[in-house]
């Protein structure tokens, strides 16, 4: 009896529904793609005894201003980097082709990044753009960074087009050498074809009801 009520319900209704109760396959599609992470590295975490180059240098739109070599190295790579000591008002550096002093780590149009939300894709990416909502599912995923809905709010010259770059934030670097581009705060650094879910609106706001 309940078997033949439910069938009798028109499919649109049902369809309807579901797409109310699950907001996070609304506007969605699935896909694959290539998961690595990005950092805001802090010059305090260069400390001596640790292996890093620490001979202070200094580039071209840094106003005179030395840092530690590897710390620019890391930056250079990364995109920003937090100071131990403000400049002029200026907490971060950063490096796109060019260098400066920022306010905050920014991403395309200017727009802030934020630590586990925001990401990056490549500039040539023909079906993720930025200010779309990206879900990343894989097994091999750590719990930090699994079922969780990124912003598109970034571009990267060294993205490539089958990869999504997760951006975690500030922290310090794991080590000298290879280290200065991994965060010390995780041991992730890539899982190859993670599912993706897909989103023009972000899913973590809609009304369910």
């Amino acid at each position: 009896m309940k078997r033949s009520s439910l069938i009798s319900i028109p499919l649109y209704v049902i369809a309807l529904f579901l797409g109310l109760s699950m907001p996070s396959l609304v506007r969605s599609s699935e896909d694959l793609a290539d998961c690595t992470i990005y950092y805001t590295p802090r010059e305090s975490g260069f400390v001596a005894g640790r292996g890093f180059n620490l001979r202070r240098e200094t580039r071209t739109g840094l106003n005179g201003q030395y840092y530690p070599a590897d710390f620019l190295r890391a930056v250079q790579v990364e995109g920003h980097g937090r100071l131990a000591k403000s400049y002029r008002g200026f907490r971060y550096i950063y490096y796109n082709g060019k260098w400066g002093f920022t306010d905050v780590p920014k991403g395309t149009r200017q727009q802030p990044l934020v630590a586990l939300q925001s990401c990056a894709v490549s500039a040539r990416s023909p079906r993720i753009r930025p200010g779309t909502w990206v879900r990343t599912v894989h097994a091999l995923l750590p719990q930090t960074l699994q079922n969780r809905w990124w912003r598109v709010s970034d571009v990267g010259s060294g993205v490539q087009g089958s990869q999504i770059d997760l951006y975690w934030g500030e922290d310090d670097p794991s080590g000298p050498g290879a280290g200065l581009y991994r965060p010390a705060g995780t041991t992730f650094t890539v899982v190859r074809k993670a599912r993706l879910n897909l989103s023009t609106t972000n899913p973590q706001t809609r009304k369910t009801s």
